[in-house]
């Protein structure tokens, strides 16, 4: 199960550094970019070669992801060998519709600095919302769903992506069992209970796009 620190009895930053001082490479997931935060660790990170396998991969995942934080994300660490930009398609939130819409928007941010098309900036829009990734993998579901005494079985499914609002689906399917649906807890759950293959969900077109962004040369 994953370790929660809450930063008021378990803090993050020391167990953090200590993990870090023992490792050669890092992926990091957050939802956004803080360059007084990141001086924290970056003594630890400075000294990584890439060339070497030492790399810190870092996914920003925002609603709209801001070119400065990015920009200070390569200013700050040299050690990162690349920036991924993952962010919710829906809901619209009064923009124009559409994926390639937003990512000419998010292009035109980075291209004052230089980060236009950048080969290591990777853009992942995520069609729908992320909840669509999720309700993908009927087992996953069925995994963090079910009790010893109750057992749940979820089919997969399909067509996640044109899924009209993939979150209220899932909140619906966990109510149904008698569970709130919560995505800081549930979604690492449904993570961690995928196949090492990802299954159904290493189909999803976006999903794959993901995928090409973390393990393609740049």
């Amino acid at each position: 199960m994953p370790r929660v620190f809450d930063n008021i009895q378990d803090e993050l930053l020391p167990v953090l550094r200590a993990t870090l001082t023992t490792s050669k490479r890092a992926d990091f997931c957050v939802g956004y970019f803080n360059l007084r935060g990141w001086q924290s660790i970056d003594d630890l990170i400075q000294p990584w070669i890439p060339e070497q396998g030492q790399q810190c991969r870092v996914l920003i995942g925002m609603q709209r992801p801001s070119h400065d934080e990015v920009r200070d994300l390569y200013r700050a660490a040299s050690g990162c060998c690349r920036v991924l930009i993952v962010w919710d398609v829906q809901p619209r939130w009064g923009r124009p519709d559409g994926a390639d819409r937003d990512s000419e928007d998010i292009q035109q941010e980075l291209d004052p600095h230089g980060l236009a098309n950048h080969p290591c900036v990777f853009l992942v829009p995520i069609k729908a919302e992320l909840e669509a990734w999720l309700l993908a993998d009927g087992p996953a579901l069925s995994q963090v769903l079910s009790r010893p005494e109750h057992r749940v079985r979820i089919y997969n499914t399909s067509n996640v992506e044109s899924q009209a609002n993939p979150k209220k689906r899932l909140e619906n399917i966990f109510q149904r069992y008698g569970k709130p649906y919560v995505p800081t807890t549930h979604a690492s759950q449904i993570v961690a209970s995928l196949r090492p293959n990802f299954g159904v969900l290493g189909k999803v077109p976006s999903f794959r796009q993901f995928g090409a962004a973390l393990t393609d040369n740049c």
